[in-house]
């Protein structure tokens, strides 16, 4: 979807994904989306956090988490194991990374935003929020300052 809107609108100067739109943004950017900037607002390092903390809030074992992954990979992704992976942080995107996560976050546990500062290296930027959880950092005027900020600055 993403290399259909460059496509038709032109080149992006930032990108901005939040929750699972944050290792979908990291990998559009690390797979040739060109952009220069990235903000990664209360998502995860790893894409296999959603089904392991899915599972792990409701009290399913490992068979039920495996099983999950497997529906997954046959419904959406035709079968690929390596979504994964691929989804994951580990590919690193030439952009600059700005992650933003609230210590009150109760969907993206707040480790997920040091695995990905971790993961994106040097270039990237960490703002912590308190308060504000999941959803309502998105609403933030301060937040989105911040973000306005970083996504105006100068190419690198």
């Amino acid at each position: 979807m993403i290399a259909e809107l460059e496509e038709r609108h032109g080149p992006f100067g930032g990108v901005v994904g939040h929750s699972f739109g944050v290792p979908v943004a990291l990998y559009a950017a690390a797979s040739g989306l060109a952009v220069d900037r990235v903000v990664a607002v209360s998502g995860m390092s790893e894409f296999g956090y959603l089904v392991d903390s899915f599972c792990d809030r409701l009290g399913l074992h490992a068979p039920v988490d495996r099983a999950l992954r497997r529906a997954i990979e046959r419904a959406y992704f035709a079968g690929d194991g390596g979504i994964w992976e691929r989804f994951s942080a580990h590919r690193l995107p030439s952009a600059r990374v700005m992650v933003v996560h609230d210590a009150d976050d109760r969907v993206v546990d707040r480790g997920q935003a040091d695995l990905l500062v971790s993961a994106l290296g040097d270039s990237t930027r960490l703002v912590e929020t308190s308060g504000l959880g999941h959803g309502r950092i998105l609403r933030d005027r301060a937040v989105i300052a911040k973000i306005v900020a970083f996504l105006h600055r100068e190419p690198t």
